[in-house]
């Protein structure tokens, strides 16, 4: 989802695909520089101001999903579950 400004009220949605390869859980982020984004089939992308990373290659997907992102300074957790299983991913820069 997008605004052209924090002001508006009324918010976008991005279509599926274009931030996350298939649908989008959750976002945040510290600023516009450094924002991460995860979804379904345990996807995990990061923007550092300018481009998308997708660390589909670096982390093992599967069916399933993270439904929740938090990071302060150098970590990163992500938390979701594949069928009835919790997942949990801890991410350092």
């Amino acid at each position: 989802m997008w605004k052209n400004s924090l002001s508006d009220s009324a918010w976008t949605d991005f279509p599926v695909g274009t931030i996350t390869q298939y649908g989008t859980g959750r976002i945040r982020g510290t600023g516009l520089n450094d924002i991460f984004a995860t979804g379904s089939y345990l996807e995990v992308v990061h923007y550092n101001g300018s481009t998308w990373y997708d660390y589909m290659n670096e982390i093992p997907t599967g069916y399933g999903s993270y439904s929740m992102v938090a990071f302060r300074g150098n970590t990163m957790v992500a938390v979701g579950s594949v069928d009835q299983d919790a997942v949990l991913l801890i991410g350092k820069r």
